[in-house]
């Protein structure tokens, strides 16, 4: 796997196909969220980085 950043159209390509695909699950995704997606698709932050916001913003909501 490479780590080459996708382009500016691609980012918003591949978001849309992300909102897409979560509304397929019926979960809309909110703009912290897509502002997590387009850091790591761009290279702001990691992988590791990505997933550690987005628990830390739902393992709240877990068990509930």
């Amino acid at each position: 796997m490479t780590n080459r950043k996708p382009d500016r159209g691609n980012v918003k390509r591949i978001l849309a196909n992300v909102e897409a695909t979560m509304a397929v699950e019926g979960i809309r995704l909110n703009k912290a969220s897509k502002a997590t997606t387009k850091q790591y698709l761009t290279g702001s932050i990691s992988r590791e980085e990505a997933v550690a916001i987005i628990h830390k913003r739902h393992a709240r909501n877990f068990g509930k």
